[in-house]
């Protein structure tokens, strides 16, 4: 941001000289555009005059101006005179300004990315063993702890393909007692198909019981 500085006197003397509204107004605006680009050489190129000056005599302005050796015609330019001192001091104490801020402002981004990086490598420094402690607490187990038992590594239809589960051992045949406790329409069922291991004549199961007293099977057996 540039701005204009004039003295205090400026004014005072621009009244004193008895200077018209239109060289005033083309006196500042011609100081301000100077302000404003940071020429300090003072010149001011004709055709660009007609820009920035707003007065509608703005010319005759000039002729004032010029007569009063305010300014000085320098051919395609002309040159600020008046308060030249003044300008000069204060375009270089706005770019001294400007290149202070700039300054500054390196200096503390440098200050905040320094500050940062402490901060990141204190975190660092804090999360760091705390990970190193849950990476050892759940550390996958080495081929040392593993199971040797190559059943251990089979699949569960691998095991029972080669180890097939015992078969139910069958269930004893009902005793005689039984048999002959049952009505006669039971029992003629229960009979109406050979039963294996029961003798025939005393229906003894035989590897069990035997045969019963007086079965003629009996003797042989």
């Amino acid at each position: 941001m540039t701005w204009t500085k004039l003295g205090d006197e400026f004014s005072d003397e621009c009244a004193n000289t008895g200077l018209s509204d239109a060289a005033y107004r083309t006196h500042v605006e011609a100081i301000a555009w100077l302000y404003r680009v940071e020429r300090m050489d003072l010149h001011i190129p004709k055709h660009l005059l007609r820009r920035f000056v707003g007065s509608e005599q703005w010319e005759s302005g000039v002729r004032t101006l010029l007569a009063l050796d305010w300014w000085r015609d320098r051919g395609d330019h002309y040159q600020v005179v008046h308060h030249e001192d003044v300008i000069r001091q204060s375009i270089a104490a706005q770019q001294a300004k400007r290149t202070r801020d700039k300054r500054a402002q390196a200096d503390k981004r440098r200050r905040d990315d320094r500050k940062a990086q402490e901060v990141s490598d204190e975190v660092s420094a804090d999360v760091i063993p705390d990970t190193a402690r849950q990476t050892d607490k759940h550390a996958v187990r080495g081929s040392a702890d593993l199971p040797t038992d190559p059943r251990f590594w089979k699949q569960p239809h691998e095991t029972e393909a080669q180890n097939p589960p015992a078969a139910a051992p069958a269930s004893p045949p009902p005793p005689a007692s039984f048999i002959h406790a049952q009505p006669q329409t039971e029992r003629d069922h229960l009979f109406s198909r050979p039963m294996p291991g029961r003798c025939s004549e005393c229906e003894f199961h035989v590897e069990t019981q035997g045969h019963r007293d007086g079965c003629s099977r009996r003797a042989t057996a």
